[in-house]
């Protein structure tokens, strides 16, 4: 299961928060908070999860009819030219995840700041996997308008929009400001307020004004703070992540690399095994080829005065012609049919002592438990046609009867 370290960054340089999220969101560690080196001696195989001052960022949802994020981060800049007063060349835009109606979440935020946030990281020995803003981890409520409370800020969410953030701004100047919009001043009149003891401290008689102005307030004490509600809302609903663009993450390929290298390393051991083990077999028949066309050679030699082997082939098929023995294929297949019928119709008490085999007609010597074991040899020889069978001679032995087999092909 995955893990994620989210780290936020704190108004101070080189200083953060951070804990430990499952990816599901659950909190597996407390927050803590310190200086970013101690947050990545925490990062040890886990996600890295960066959130940097969303007061410091525009948040926008856009409609574009391009699918491509490769062609969707060209036309950023040129589509959100005029709702920006800088300079879209000093700015960064990072789209986010497409909504179900077609629209895109955005980031807009400076180019040296993105730049600055990483540069600190790196400088703590933090590698970043993402980044995104932190009012991007406001919950959206349906039906209600979402406040999260932290210090001078108000951070907020209204249902289907953009979450927004405020400092120094009263919670009654902010309500009366949502609800003079028409399509958000049903949600605006149902709050949801998340703060830690201090921030409900600091606006108690706010709240306490407001419940006679809105329909209903719920009210969240959060002990820790609103880091851990960020982190749960992006690690399940990642926003619009900084890192894309001239920020893309180059892979880290010895990071992929590192849980294949024990499978691989075996997988190459195993082929150099295999790889052997064919040479070693080959070089062995080589060498026995080797031997034994030597012993023909040498045979070849001593029988007919030559060391050519086709030549001793041809001698030896002519003089077979020569003496009747010719050894085509009529007489070879006569020959191995007679074998497989022998093998077939022979009781297993039955010992073939020799055979011989010329001009289709087979000669064994057998030696029998008795007479009429080798009679049912003979009847079953001729059982098909194919064969006649005909004991020649039977002699009592020490083992049994030995016998002579004369068996002869019929012509059809």
């Amino acid at each position: 299961m995955s893990e994620y370290l989210v780290v936020r960054l704190a108004r101070e340089a080189d200083q953060a928060s951070w804990l430990v999220l499952s990816e599901q969101g659950h909190r597996l560690s407390h927050t803590s908070s310190g200086p970013l080196s101690a947050a990545a001696a925490a990062s040890h195989d886990r996600k890295v999860m960066l959130l940097v001052p969303g007061i410091e960022a525009v948040s926008k949802r856009i409609s574009l009819p391009v699918k491509r994020a490769s062609r969707i981060q060209q036309m950023l800049p040129f589509t959100l030219e005029d709702a920006v007063a800088e300079d879209v060349e000093e700015l960064h835009f990072a789209a986010g995840p497409r909504a179900p109606d077609g629209s895109i979440a955005v980031a807009i935020v400076s180019r040296h700041a993105v730049a600055d946030w990483l540069a600190r990281s790196e400088e703590a020995g933090l590698r970043v996997d993402s980044a995104f803003v932190d009012l991007q981890g406001v919950p959206e409520t349906p039906g209600s308008l979402t406040l999260m409370l932290e210090g001078s800020r108000i951070y907020g969410r209204l249902p289907e929009r953009e979450p927004f953030v405020f400092e120094d701004l009263t919670l009654a100047a902010l309500v009366e400001i949502l609800a003079a919009e028409t399509d958000a001043s049903a949600a605006a009149r149902n709050l949801v307020v998340y703060a830690d003891d201090d921030g409900l401290s600091a606006r108690a008689v706010e709240l306490q004004a407001l419940r006679d102005q809105v329909a209903t307030l719920e009210t969240t004490v959060l002990p820790d703070g609103v880091l851990p509600r960020f982190a749960a809302t992006l690690v399940t609903s990642p926003g619009s992540n900084l890192l894309q663009g001239t920020f893309r993450v180059a892979s880290d390929w010895s990071a992929l690399w590192r849980p294949w290298r024990l499978p691989a390393v075996l997988v190459a051991a195993l082929a150099v095994v295999a790889v052997l083990v064919q040479a070693a077999s080959y070089l062995r028949l080589a060498s026995a080829d080797d031997d034994l066309t030597a012993v023909l050679v040498s045979s070849c030699q001593a029988a007919f005065a030559t060391a050519s082997l086709s030549a001793c082939d041809s001698e030896i098929r002519n003089r077979l012609a020569v003496a009747g023995a010719d050894v085509g294929v009529d007489s070879a297949d006569g020959f191995l049919d007679t074998i497989a019928s022998v093998a077939q119709a022979r009781d297993e008490s039955m010992l073939i002592q020799a055979l011989s085999f010329r001009d289709g007609v087979t000669n064994l010597r057998i030696t029998a438990p008795d007479v009429q074991t080798l009679d049912n040899l003979a009847q079953n020889l001729g059982s098909d046609g194919r064969f006649q069978a005909s004991i020649q001679s039977t002699v009592p032995g020490d083992e049994g009867i030995e016998a002579r087999l004369q068996i002869a092909g019929t012509r059809r």
